[in-house]
């Protein structure tokens, strides 16, 4: 397969992806078009809570993510439902493809920005996993293919409630608060120490800006500002208008052409990245729910 991009960073991302030095950062683009994107996902929040375009005040209409606090304000019972509902697990989701190719790559962890259930379903299928979900985070199994659910998982035995989703400004303040939250000292354990690749990420949506920010002060304060010591991270993105604030970050950019607003060029990346590696098959275990994949290689 063609090499879907000429950026200088894709090589040096093969080479960290091969020696098992690599975390996957996963986010919404990945699930969708299964899965609503940031700004459909508190379109759907605020409808469902019975508010209109004209109930909200500027200053919030101003700031996405204090639009899912007035939300929740406003009618809790509703904001969880719908939560509920639309990250439920789908009979045959279409994104299921890119999770296949994800498992072949062999990225040595994945944490999951998202809350859908996909990611742990298709995993399940190639090996056995464990799974640390916020609040509970464990970063001492980083280098064993586990997945961390970074702002909580909603599924039928977890549904979304108060103090488990990190999904509002108020969620954010208390989840990366450094004294009553784990997420930051998990987040510090993964941007010291290893390499990572973010995926289905959106630099200009402000949840990321605020790990990238996060990304950048731990570099600099263990490695310094151009130590050759540092870890590498990239992020693979479909234009490079956000190159200026990811280099501030110390993040290389991977760019890949732009098929449409769905991310769906970055599929032509994942089959790449996978090349011809072989499909692992899930020893015995727990019995796992099955997606059909024809381009990512169900076992």
């Amino acid at each position: 397969m063609a090499n879907p991009t000429n950026a200088l960073a894709y090589q040096p991302l093969l080479d960290s992806i091969k020696n098992r030095d690599c975390i996957a950062v996963i986010g919404a683009g990945i699930s969708s078009p299964d899965y609503p994107l940031w700004n459909a996902l508190l379109t759907e929040l605020l409808r469902d809570c019975g508010i209109r375009a004209e109930d909200v005040p500027a200053k919030i209409a101003r700031d996405k993510a204090s639009q899912a606090d007035f939300a929740r304000a406003r009618n809790p019972a509703a904001y969880y439902d719908t939560l509920n509902r639309v990250f439920a697990r789908r009979k045959s989701p279409e994104c299921a493809t890119r999770y296949h190719l994800l498992a072949r790559i062999g990225f040595c962890s994945y944490i999951n920005l998202n809350f859908d259930p996909v990611l742990c379903d298709v995993l399940n299928l190639h090996t056995n996993i464990s799974v640390s979900t916020y609040p509970v985070l464990q970063p001492k199994h980083l280098r064993d293919g586990n997945v961390f659910h970074l702002h909580g998982r909603i599924d039928k035995d977890s549904p979304a409630e108060d103090g488990r989703i990190v999904l509002s400004k108020e969620d954010f303040k208390t989840a990366y608060d450094p004294i009553r939250s784990r997420v930051h000292a998990f987040l510090q354990s993964v941007f010291d120490d290893h390499d990572v690749c973010f995926l289905g990420c959106n630099p200009e949506e402000p949840n990321l800006k605020r790990i990238l920010g996060s990304c950048e002060s731990f570099q600099e304060s263990l490695h310094g500002v151009t130590s050759p010591s540092r870890p590498r991270r990239f992020l693979l993105w479909s234009h490079d208008s956000a190159e200026p604030m990811l280099k501030k970050c110390g993040v290389n950019l991977v760019n890949y052409a732009k098929v449409d607003g769905a991310y769906t060029g970055l599929l032509d990346v994942l089959k790449h990245l996978a090349g011809d590696r072989p499909i692992s098959h899930r020893q015995g275990g727990v019995e796992s729910r099955t997606y059909a994949s024809n381009d990512g290689g169900q076992p």
